[in-house]
């Protein structure tokens, strides 16, 4: 390491995962930009789903080293958490605010907690439960003062988005011996094919600059991210990374903000707070505890 600094390989997967969550903070970027607007409300999710989803297969694909690629069983799994995920949430921020879709779909740390102490047998300390207390509670705060209509559904979008990630992080911790290109590739292009069939169905289609925008927005913000995911789980159990990549909630209502003006709500920003500060204190109070890794 640069600067005479000798960090472990777990606490180099812990850098490489803030580094995604930076990079997916600025999801809502895009995903809220004015030039996608113009698309139908209706369609507008499918259409960001289906081709952010194709360009980062395609790109990851170049890159798989054929000799790690064979079957597994929890291939099924991640690939289904995946497609329920990507599309569940690029429907969600259509319906719902950036921050409350962002934020809701970090459930899944509480799932990757509870379901890696159980299947995984990878106990979670103390500071993890309190994390996992102060973001379910955070997350119950904003659920609860939502409204009805399509805010009501972008949350209940948001939510199941949040289950089938902890399920996904569950899973690619048991598939870290696979070559981590093939797994972002097929995720990506299983779910493309998910949506597909409503995309092609649609009257109107999105313009060679949109989906261009999309395309890149899809390697660089989305798949990129799930590669360092994928690697660094095989020195972080799903409880930690969960907790870590919390940071992009954190960001990706600032960024919306900052850039398009899209105001945060108080009983987001409390909710929010509440995460936040579970987060803080699960790493200034507690002690991580070692775990094992493959």
């Amino acid at each position: 390491m640069p600067f005479g600094i000798n960090l472990s390989p777990a606490n180099r997967s812990k850098l490489v995962l803030l580094f995604a969550a930076l990079l997916w903070s600025t999801s809502g970027l895009y995903l809220r930009a004015p030039l996608f607007q113009a698309l139908p409300e209706e369609s507008r999710g499918y259409f960001l789903a289906c081709y952010r989803s194709l360009f980062a297969g395609v790109f990851f694909l170049l890159f798989v080293n054929w000799k790690q690629v064979y079957w597994d069983w929890r291939l099924v799994v991640y690939v289904a958490c995946f497609v329920t995920m990507n599309t569940c949430y690029v429907l969600s921020v259509t319906m719902t605010s950036a921050a409350a879709a962002i934020f809701l779909q970090y459930t899944c740390t509480a799932w990757a907690t509870v379901l890696g102490a159980t299947f995984l047998r990878q106990p979670a300390d103390r500071g993890q439960w309190v994390a996992v207390a102060c973001s379910v509670a955070g997350i119950a705060w904003i659920v609860s003062h939502s409204t009805v209509g399509a805010s009501l559904i972008g949350n209940s979008l948001a939510l199941l988005a949040g289950f089938a990630l902890g399920i996904m992080f569950l899973a690619m911790r048991a598939l870290t011996h696979h070559d981590s290109m093939w797994l972002v590739a097929i995720a990506n292009l299983a779910s493309m094919l998910a949506v597909l069939p409503v995309t092609s169905a649609q009257p109107a289609q999105p313009s060679i600059l949109q989906i261009a925008v999309i395309g890149a927005a899809g390697i660089c913000m989305l798949a990129f991210p799930y590669w360092l995911l994928a690697r660094s789980m095989r020195h972080v159990s799903p409880q930690e990374a969960s907790l870590i990549l919390l940071l992009e909630p954190v960001l990706n209502p600032i960024w919306v903000w900052l850039c398009w003006g899209e105001a945060i709500e108080s009983h987001i920003l409390v909710g929010g707070i509440l995460i936040v500060g579970g987060l803080a204190l699960r790493y200034l109070v507690f002690t991580p505890t070692a775990i094992k890794t493959t």
